[in-house]
C-alpha cells in the first residue's frame, strides 16, 4: 500500500484542473454564492458581462454566449445561410463537431488536407479544391463537381492553439466569393501579425467560435461557447437561433434551437478570465522549456518539435510532438505515470459516420501521417517545471 500511495503522489496528470481550482477558490465561490443570491440562473447579466469581457479583449463588435462550442458552430453555419445543396470546405484532422456541425445544418463538408508543420488546414489545398474539383456557374456560384453542391465557405480549425493561414484564406475567400467561419475552439487569445496589425484568432472571417469546455485554456464547469462577428446580421440571427428561434417572448420567427448559456458557467469563466492572460503566458514558458530540453538532448533528433512563428502567437492549448513511434512511447510514459494522449488518431475522413462522402484512406497523406505520429504531452499552467524534467527525463529513458 506504501509503495502504491508513493507511485499516486508522483504521478504526473495529462490535465489536473483541480489545482486551478484551488489557486482561486476564494473568486470562484463568491461568483458562484452570488449567482445563486440573486436568483437569476438563465443568460442574464453574467452573460451579458461575458460577452463583453470576450468581445473587447479579441476586438470584435459582437459576442454572442452559447450553449457549447458545437452549438456555436452550428448557430453560425445557420446564421450564415448554409442548408441543403450546399457545401463547406474543412479539414479531417479536428474534433468531430467541426464536420458534424455542417452535416447538421443540411450540408456537405469538403475535406483537404493539411500542413504538416502546423497541422492547420492548408490553404494551398483548398484553392487546389476549388481549381480542380469545382466548376463555376453564371451565378458566381462554385459547385464540387462529384456532388453538385454549391460551395459555401471555409471552416479553417486553429488547431491546439495556433492560428491557421488566415492571409492566404483570406484572399481565396474573397476571390472566390466563400464564407470563413473560424473554429476557434482551441485559440482563445491566440493572434497573427499583419502589416495592419495584429489580430485575434476568430476575428478574420465572418465569424469565430470558441469553446469553454472545462480543459480549455479558460474553461467552464461545464459545457459553454461563444460566437464573435463583426456582421450585426449575423450576431442578431445567432441570438434569435439560440432561444428556440424566438424574437420575443411569443414571436417565433423560424425553428431554433435551445443553446443559452447558463448563467452559472458565465459567472464562473467571469472569474476566471482575469487569470487568462497569465496562463497562456505559463504554457508558453513551459513549451520553450520542452522544446529548449529536448532540443539539449542527443536523442531529439527522434522528435518532430512545434515550430516557433514570431508572426502567429501560439497559446499551447496542446504541446505535440510527432514521433515514429508513437504508440510505443505512449504506453511507455503512461507506465511511467504521466499522462499523454494521441488526439485524432482516427481522422474525420476515416470516421464511419462520414463514410457516405467516399473518402478512402491515403487520400489526405500529411492528415494520416499526423495521426500516426502525433503525441500531446502535459501542458497546463500548473505544471510545474520539476514535472516537466520528469517528463523529458522520461522520454529520454525510452529512447536510450
Amino acid at each position: 500500500m506504501r509503495h502504491w500511495m508513493k507511485y499516486m503522489a508522483e504521478e504526473i496528470p495529462f490535465f489536473d484542473l483541480s489545482r486551478q481550482t484551488r489557486d482561486i477558490i476564494t473568486e470562484l465561490r463568491d461568483a458562484i454564492f452570488g449567482l445563486i443570491e440573486s436568483g437569476n440562473f438563465i443568460l442574464g447579466e453574467p452573460v451579458r458581462k461575458l460577452e463583453e469581457a470576450i468581445a473587447g479583449m479579441v476586438g470584435s463588435p459582437a459576442a454572442i454566449a452559447v450553449a457549447s462550442g458545437t452549438d456555436g458552430l452550428l448557430l453560425a453555419l445557420r446564421a450564415l445561410g448554409v442548408g441543403e445543396g450546399h457545401a463547406v470546405i474543412t479539414t479531417p484532422f479536428t474534433f468531430f463537431s467541426t464536420a458534424s456541425t455542417i452535416v447538421r445544418s443540411g450540408a456537405r463538408p469538403l475535406f483537404v488536407d493539411i500542413d504538416l508543420k502546423t497541422f492547420n488546414i492548408s490553404a494551398n489545398r483548398v484553392e487546389q479544391l476549388i481549381g480542380e474539383d469545382s466548376r463555376g456557374e453564371d451565378s458566381g456560384e462554385i459547385r464540387h463537381i462529384q456532388s453538385g453542391a454549391t460551395i459555401k465557405g471555409i471552416v479553417p480549425v486553429h488547431l491546439f492553439g495556433l492560428m491557421a493561414d488566415m492571409k492566404q484564406m483570406e484572399v481565396i475567400a474573397e476571390r472566390n466569393g466563400l464564407f470563413i467561419l473560424e473554429d476557434a475552439a482551441q485559440a482563445l487569445g491566440a493572434w497573427e501579425e499583419t502589416r495592419e496589425g495584429r489580430r485575434m484568432a476568430g476575428t478574420v472571417g465572418e465569424a469565430g467560435v470558441y469553446s469553454f469546455y472545462p480543459t480549455k485554456n479558460l474553461g467552464a464547469f461545464g459545457d459553454a461557447g461563444m460566437v464573435v462577428t463583426g456582421r450585426e446580421d449575423i450576431a442578431g440571427k445567432i441570438r434569435v437561433l439560440r432561444v428556440h428561434g424566438a424574437r420575443s417572448r411569443d414571436l417565433f420567427e423560424e425553428v431554433g434551437y435551445l443553446s443559452r448559456m447558463d448563467a452559472l458557467q458565465a459567472a464562473i469563466l467571469l472569474a476566471k478570465f482575469p487569470y487568462l492572460d497569465k496562463w497562456n503566458r505559463r504554457r508558453a514558458q513551459l513549451a520553450a522549456g520542452y522544446i529548449q530540453r529536448i532540443r539539449a538532448r542527443n536523442w531529439a533528433e527522434n522528435i518532430i518539435l512545434p515550430e516557433v512563428d514570431a508572426s502567429r502567437n501560439h497559446i499551447y492549448h496542446q504541446f505535440v510532438i510527432r514521433v515514429e513511434r508513437r504508440d510505443a512511447l505512449r504506453d511507455h510514459l503512461r507506465s511511467k505515470g504521466i499522462g499523454c494522449e494521441t488526439y485524432y488518431s482516427r481522422p474525420l475522413h476515416l470516421q464511419p459516420a462520414f463514410s457516405y462522402l467516399g473518402y478512402r484512406k491515403g487520400d489526405f497523406p500529411n492528415v494520416e501521417k499526423a495521426a500516426d505520429e502525433t503525441l500531446e504531452l502535459p501542458i497546463w499552467p500548473e505544471l510545474t517545471d520539476g514535472e516537466l524534467d520528469r517528463v523529458v527525463d522520461a522520454i529520454e529513458a525510452f529512447y536510450n
